[in-house]
């Protein structure tokens, strides 16, 4: 068998299952032992099929043919054609332009790798769907024109009542006027629609008209009501407020005997705020003649209290904000002069001791201290006021035309030996700088470049500072990037508030006021212009930004 079939014996041993494909064959084959010895193999035997054989098994015609193919070997068993289709996946339909194409693998478990695939010529196998949907046409023509030739006879009857009514909805409709009847005579259905239509049409009207009159209504006393508030909130004192409220709700209704009552909540009650407790209290009530209000009435009486109430609340918030403001003024004039006095005296002391040719070491060290001290106490005086000044409205802004590398030079030079004294660099850049002189006030220019570059120097232990200064979109923008201690995201919303420090450990580090950066902002705000700090986070520097708009000389 082995000659004759072509088989070597290694493909059968080390063959895993007991059948496999080869040449176009199937082979199936099994071990012999011998009779009287279980564990001697004596050989094989192997049947060999033909798989040419399932030719039988397919058909051949031009319209419609098959074939059995081997998915590994890409063999054809049956009649090969132009078209042939290598299957995919088990079982499956799909079409193309030409034809359907039907396939399935094989379920004998020693040919499944054999699918059957059928190919259908689409022309041929749709001639009698094509017969049929041509049969399907001339009944639905037919039909069509029966249909036309039963409504033209019948349309008249049907289509004239039903144009009469579409033509006076129309009509209706663009003229706004609901009092016109449609007239249709009959008992059929059009008929009924047509009475249903001009019962429709009455009730309508009534309900505009019911409506329009409504409506005029409301927006009077709307109005009326806007003009009381309107009033009311012009009123300066409580009892101005009071009056108006009574006065003009006895003129709306006509209630004589309407009146305020202190103290009672028999009525509709006025609410206060006690801004001490930031509670509401009692503070009376709006009184009238009648024993029992309407829903209507009830919220109109309610809105004026409410009105009432809001007025008396912004009535005495003013007051006690005119009351905060002066003391707060009378508190700044005070500290100006108690305060800046005796500080310029120990100032002036503290010098003249120091020049003392007989102090020691320990004695030069504590009036520094105290000079030191006494400045950072003046420092923060002046800033209060400073502060005190712009939130009243007295600072004033004198504009002049000043040389930009001539204010930025000044400040430089005055700052030069605390950079000296750190062992940093202090770089400017005019490249940029298109025109050199702008109008702007130059007081309050150097005051927040002074602020801004001792800030960097200050936080800066290593490195320097940049200073760049150049104009763009008619601004001047001047930055002053630093390699301090940097500022992380959370604390950079926190830098522009007064007295404001970042936290205990920079605070206790870097003594200052808190007041720089406040200072700076404001005063660029009433020149028109702003400051921002940006940085990437701690330890990598800080960039404050400073620009003012320009009037270009």
């Amino acid at each position: 068998p082995e000659k004759k079939f072509d088989l070597k014996r290694n493909i059968l041993e080390n063959s895993k299952k007991h059948h496999f494909i080869k040449d176009n064959s199937v082979y199936l084959f099994t071990k012999v032992y011998a009779s009287f010895n279980p564990n001697k193999l004596l050989g094989y035997l192997v049947i060999r099929y033909n798989l040419d054989n399932l030719k039988k098994l397919t058909i051949s015609l031009k319209e419609n043919y098959s074939y059995f193919i081997d998915i590994k070997t890409k063999h054809i068993i049956g009649k090969k054609y132009d078209f042939i289709y290598i299957p995919k996946d088990d079982a499956g339909y799909l079409e193309n332009d030409k034809y359907l194409i039907i396939y399935k693998r094989m379920e004998n478990k020693f040919l499944n790798r054999i699918y059957f695939v059928n190919i259908i010529n689409k022309n041929k196998a749709y001639i009698f769907l094509n017969d049929f949907i041509h049969i399907m046409w001339m009944i639905f023509f037919g039909g069509l024109i029966l249909i036309i030739f039963i409504a033209y006879f019948s349309a008249d009857k049907i289509v004239k009542p039903i144009k009469s009514l579409t033509n006076k909805v129309i009509e209706i409709t663009n003229t706004k006027n609901y009092n016109k009847k449609l007239h249709i005579e009959g008992k059929d259905e059009i008929s009924s629609l047509a009475k249903a239509f001009n019962e429709l049409l009455n009730v309508t009207d009534k309900a505009l008209v019911e409506l329009e009159e409504e409506s005029r209504l409301r927006l009077q006393r709307f109005v009326k009501l806007i003009e009381i508030f309107n009033k009311i909130i012009q009123a300066t004192t409580k009892e101005e407020c009071i009056n108006i409220a009574i006065e003009e709700i006895k003129q709306l209704t006509g209630e004589n005997l309407l009146h305020f009552e202190k103290n009672t909540d028999e009525g509709i009650p006025v609410y206060i705020t006690n801004f001490d407790t930031n509670e509401k209290e009692l503070f009376g009530a709006i009184v009238t003649d009648k024993e029992k209000l309407s829903i209507n009435e009830y919220r109109f009486y309610n809105s004026i209290a409410t009105m009432v109430s809001l007025q008396i609340d912004r009535i005495n918030l003013i007051d006690k904000t005119m009351q905060a403001s002066k003391a707060k003024s009378a508190f700044i004039s005070n500290m100006s002069h108690e305060l800046r006095t005796p500080l310029n005296a120990i100032i002036g002391f503290t010098q003249y001791l120091i020049s003392y040719e007989k102090l020691t070491h320990e004695q030069a060290d504590i009036i520094a201290n105290i000079q030191n001290s006494a400045s950072y106490l003046l420092e923060m005086i002046n800033g209060i006021l400073d502060i005190a000044k712009i939130e009243a409205g007295k600072m004033e802004v004198n504009l002049s035309v000043f040389d930009v590398k001539t204010a930025v030079d000044e400040v430089v030079s005055m700052l030069k030996p605390l950079v000296d004294e750190k062992e940093l660099y202090l770089n400017v850049d005019f490249e940029k700088l298109d025109k050199d002189k702008i109008e702007s006030d130059a007081k309050f220019f150097k005051q927040i470049l002074v602020n801004l570059v001792s800030n960097s120097i200050k936080f800066t232990q290593e490195g320097g500072i940049d200073i760049k200064i150049h104009t763009k979109e008619n601004k001047l923008i001047i930055k002053v990037k630093d390699t301090g201690i940097g500022i992380s995201k959370e604390n950079l919303k926190k830098l522009f508030s007064d007295f404001t420090q970042l936290d205990n450990s920079i605070q206790n580090k870097y003594k200052g006021t808190g007041l720089g950066l406040s200072l700076s902002k404001k005063l660029a705000n009433l020149v028109g212009g702003d400051v921002t700090i940006d940085s990437k986070g701690e330890q990598r520097g800080s960039t404050a930004t400073f620009w003012l708009p320009l009037s270009l000389i």
